[in-house]
């Protein structure tokens, strides 16, 4: 989760949101077995949890990040 006070929480939600998909990306070798992202709002008294399979687009586009992840992962030198 990423927790963010602000008193504007449509733009600071999907700024938060990019900021979260970046987490994703960079976990490139699934180290940290991210299925779920989630964003917290105090001041709103929100909690937003996003499915990351739903998130890229469906269960397709999830399955070709999870082969891009083990792509990568053969290829990086021992």
């Amino acid at each position: 989760y990423e927790v963010k006070t602000t008193t504007n929480p449509g733009r600071v939600a999907i700024e938060a949101l990019r900021q979260l998909i970046g987490y994703l990306l960079l976990d490139w070798d699934d180290a940290f077995r991210i299925r779920r992202l989630g964003l917290i709002l105090p001041r709103q008294r929100t909690k937003v949890v996003y499915d990351v399979a739903e998130l890229l687009g469906g269960k397709e586009l999830a399955e070709m990040w999870d082969r891009m992840r083990m792509l990568v992962a053969e290829a990086e030198p021992a």
